[in-house]
């Protein structure tokens, strides 16, 4: 059954905005699929942190990966829901697929990886945001992650999901 939810053209904002506001509950995606089917995920949210993800046979990391890269679908968010329909998986030892960093992470130095030290990646084709491409232009092995915050004027946390964002695609490294 299709939904009818708030459309978004960008997925990872939504998360991120959950995740900012410490929500609670079911996030319900649907995207178009090939001819006339369409596509359906969920994520759960614990104050902010997602916990569970399911997307076709992907659950976990896998789907919330493909998930977060969505660009235009509806969603529709329950809050206060504490499960999703199907069964929970086993969650890495922080309780979270998305780990909310450590006051040690945020003095941790980002590396550009080769051949990104010097070239550029192609962030349109790895569906990157202008938050990614700014931040990863001030990667330059030398600044932590508290300073980078401060230098593009955005919460450590906020900085560190990016970060991880830029590291799950390996253009750089923790």
């Amino acid at each position: 059954m299709r939904i009818r939810g708030t459309v978004t053209e960008n997925l990872a904002d939504v998360i991120q905005t959950l995740g900012l506001a410490h929500k609670t509950g079911v996030l319900i995606v649907q995207h178009d699929g090939p001819g006339e089917a369409y596509e359906q995920g969920s994520l759960l949210f614990q104050n902010g942190n997602v916990v569970d993800a399911v997307f076709g046979e992907l659950r976990g990391l896998n789907a919330y990966r493909v998930l977060y890269l969505w660009t235009h679908c509806n969603f529709v968010f329950q809050p206060n829901a504490t499960t999703l329909t199907t069964t929970s998986l086993s969650l890495p030892a922080t309780g979270s697929l998305v780990s909310v960093p450590q006051k040690t992470e945020t003095l941790k130095i980002p590396q550009r990886l080769p051949p990104y030290h010097v070239n550029l990646p192609d962030f349109g084709m790895l569906r990157l945001t202008r938050a990614h491409r700014q931040l990863f232009l001030l990667i330059d092995g030398n600044r932590p992650v508290v300073l980078l915050a401060r230098m593009v004027g955005r919460d450590p946390s906020e900085v560190h999901a990016l970060l991880m964002d830029l590291v799950n695609v390996g253009v750089i490294r923790l």
